[in-house]
């Protein structure tokens, strides 16, 4: 993941806007299935850690959220069964499972762009417009992994020390009590030195370390590559619809074509990082 941690982070912003645009605008289950697959290839190659558990975490909310959607929408000409007086029809299960299959895509990118573009980055791109808000946002995703850490090793400690024995709920108030306030401390520890420092007292001039390089306008270029193609042939799958029939699915070459460029968008991350682990090994083998 060397060369990705090098992009700019502009052209992560658009690798993500265009691999979002192409899953929420096309509608036919072949899509969405792809496009499922894609989101959940490029989450397990590029944020490995709990990868199991977090599919099968994903598998149960897109089983639930596929066998609930009849539950609500009635709509649909072919019932199989009936709760109570509303029909419970495969029209509905179909567009459930197709929104599932959009869910975990979304799921998917959204790890993998949360992995890649770290608060450095995410500072440089809200801060020049709002320096409250990006000092904001990146404090926030330095919080949440480091309360979580300390929550562990908090509940570690207690159990160490053999204070954790009034069950799980007291405990884990209790824990978060501790952390809570040690959240408060070290908040006013830095709002205390941020002031010292004189933050915000004139406007400043923002540091940034991020240039355009040869590699992000080739990104670019791909990225913009593989959008345009998906959205000149997406006028053909903007007519399917699911009620009151499922439509026939449109399968003909441009169709085809098309979904293919959205997919390869969705999972380029994923094939750049296994382009440079093959080249490193290669490497390696030739010492």
């Amino acid at each position: 993941m060397n060369f990705l941690s090098k992009l700019h982070p502009l052209v992560l912003l658009v690798w993500y806007a265009a691999a979002l645009a192409c899953v929420l605008t096309r509608r036919d289950p072949v899509a969405a299935a792809a496009f499922c697959a894609s989101g959940i290839l490029v989450s397990l190659a590029l944020a490995p850690e709990r990868r199991w558990r977090r599919l099968g975490l994903t598998v149960l909310l897109a089983a639930a959220i596929t066998a609930l959607n009849p539950v609500f929408v009635h709509r649909g000409a072919t019932p199989l069964f009936f709760i109570g007086d509303n029909a419970y029809t495969l029209e509905a299960l179909v567009y459930g499972a197709a929104a599932a299959a959009n869910v975990l895509a979304v799921l998917g990118l959204s790890v993998v762009f949360s992995r890649l573009l770290t608060s450095d980055k995410l500072f440089y791109l809200v801060g020049r417009l709002s320096p409250k808000a990006g000092l904001m946002l990146s404090a926030t995703m330095r919080y949440i992994p480091m309360l979580t850490r300390r929550a562990l090793s908090t509940s570690v400690s207690r159990r160490a020390a053999g204070l954790a024995g009034d069950g799980r709920l007291l405990e884990g108030g209790r824990v978060f009590l501790s952390v809570g306030a040690g959240a408060l401390e070290t908040s006013v520890e830095t709002a205390m030195t941020m002031r010292s420092r004189g933050w915000g007292s004139r406007r400043g001039r923002l540091y940034s370390r991020f240039r355009l390089r040869a590699a992000d306008f080739v990104s670019l270029a791909v990225i913009a590559l593989l959008t345009a193609a998906s959205i000149l042939t997406r006028a053909s799958s903007e007519a399917f619809d699911y009620y009151p029939r499922v439509d026939k699915i449109p399968l003909d070459a441009p169709v085809l074509i098309g979904l293919a460029c959205a997919a390869a968008l969705c999972v380029l991350p994923a094939a750049v990082a296994a382009a440079e682990e093959l080249r490193w090994k290669r490497l390696l083998s030739a010492i």
